[in-house]
């Protein structure tokens, strides 16, 4: 091998080793992204769920109140000889 060729072989290992070197640092960054974003999604989830939960026991706690103040008529019984 000439010493040119070598030199052209290490000069393009080293770009090489540049871009390997830049792209995992790019991967890193979007694994990072990614997973900040999925905390995210996870905790607007848990609160979604809360509210929900909040907002069925309001609905339930008013449905037995307005019940309760509904006035019911008696029930009759009718006699079971007839």
């Amino acid at each position: 091998m000439t010493r040119q060729n070598s030199t052209s072989l290490s000069t393009l290992v080293k770009r090489l080793e540049a871009e390997v070197d830049e792209f995992k640092e790019k991967y890193e960054k979007q694994v990072r992204r990614t997973e900040d974003v999925l905390d995210q999604a996870n905790q607007r989830l848990i609160e979604l769920q809360q509210a929900s939960g909040i907002a069925q026991s309001e609905t339930l706690a008013k449905y037995m109140i307005e019940a309760r103040a509904v006035p019911t008529a008696p029930i009759e019984k009718k006699d079971e000889r007839e």
